[in-house]
């Protein structure tokens, strides 16, 4: 998985700076077999895919209008077009976030810089809110379909996660616990808030709102049950589930408060 990312990260990275005529270009990429790929010159191959890439990119500028920057270039947030997962309604996307060094001494906004690095993260959204995301895998000809329907989609109420597969299991837990929690009956499992009472935990799980979610994560358990961290920064809350497997019977939920602090960053 790590030596993975970091050949989508390079070939992420080669497409951004790949120059203005490869971009004009772009349009005419063709797409490539593995034999192509293993039988073409390298810099063919090379050319190929970052053609391919540059078409995938997206980047937001800032408004041309407003107060001149004081500081130099120091990284660049990209995405690509979202596209559909391996699963039903649920999309995906690349956020990108280059970083850069000078090549000279600095002196403000118009120091030249050069890309040295890059971050990568993956982010998700369902097309519609599911009550318990699918697990059966697209065929060919669906996914094509539904890249359609994503690649119109803008990324800015993904949330982010590992995979596709930490999606699914990990809003199946957080789906169930929730419709548990609305329920009139008491938890069948237990439920942690600070030194709240379970009645109150209760009420607080089920005031969670799945469209506030901006990032989920596994986390590890020393009992061996499945474990999901959920984060709900706007509505001041994160929550811990565990099951005894994915989507399956909830053991415990744990909600922390959170407490976002942000500073404006100088431009």
């Amino acid at each position: 998985m790590v030596h993975w990312k970091f050949a989508w990260a390079f070939c992420i990275c080669a497409a951004m700076l790949v120059g203005a005529s490869n971009l004009a270009r772009a349009g005419s990429a063709a797409p490539i077999t593995k034999i192509e790929s293993r039988t073409l010159p390298p810099h063919i191959v090379t050319q190929r895919i970052f053609e391919q890439l540059a078409r995938q990119m997206r980047f937001d500028p800032y408004p041309a209008k407003g107060r001149r920057p004081k500081l130099r270039l120091w990284d660049m947030q990209l995405w690509t077009v979202p596209r559909s997962s391996q699963f039903p309604e649920l999309c995906e996307s690349n956020f990108v976030t280059v970083h850069f060094d000078p090549v000279e001494p600095e002196h403000g906004a118009d120091t030249k810089v050069s890309a040295t690095g890059l971050e990568v993260d993956h982010a998700f959204r369902f097309l519609s809110e599911p009550a318990s995301p699918a697990r059966t895998p697209l065929d060919g000809s669906s996914q094509l379909k539904a890249d359609k329907v994503c690649g119109k989609l803008k990324p800015d109420s993904f949330f982010l996660a590992p995979d596709d597969n930490a999606v699914v299991s990990s809003i199946n837990a957080f789906q169930n616990a929730v419709r548990v929690a609305r329920s009139t009956a008491p938890l069948s499992f237990p439920c942690k808030f600070g030194n709240v009472t379970a009645e109150e935990c209760q009420r607080d799980l089920a005031k969670l709102e799945f469209a506030r979610i901006t990032e989920v994560r596994q986390c590890n358990d020393l009992d061996g049950n499945e474990c999901y961290r959920i984060w709900l920064p706007d509505m001041g809350r994160s929550i811990t589930i565990r099951c005894y497997n994915a989507g399956g019977t909830i053991t415990k939920v744990d909600i922390g408060e959170l407490v976002t602090i942000s500073d404006e960053r100088r431009d």
